[in-house]
């Protein structure tokens, strides 16, 4: 069994999976820091902890959900971009549109 991709698709699905857990790890980094530098208290690792205040917990989820939600939308764009630039076809996700 290979683990390369074996056609074009896979190669792009492939890219796209990549992009979008390096964007969602570079967006946490982000938000911790951001988080951080505000609030005197780290940000929280686990927010279904109930140690974590449920204010803490609620704002970190809707934070990280945009954060990662945006991060991963950038990310997809800019690999759609580049595959289109690098191979002259659209991906095949956008082809069908």
């Amino acid at each position: 069994m290979s683990v390369l991709p074996t056609s074009k698709g896979d190669a792009y699905d492939s890219l796209q999976s990549l992009a979008g857990i390096g964007a969602a790890i570079i967006a946490r980094k982000i938000l911790t820091s951001i988080w951080n530098g505000m609030r005197a208290d780290d940000a929280p690792e686990d927010p279904t902890d109930l140690r974590t205040p449920l204010v803490d917990a609620l704002i970190w989820a809707a934070a990280a959900g945009l954060g990662s939600g945006v991060a991963r939308l950038l990310a997809a764009r800019t690999v759609a971009k580049a595959w289109t630039r690098t191979t002259g076809d659209l991906p095949h996700e956008l082809a069908r549109s």
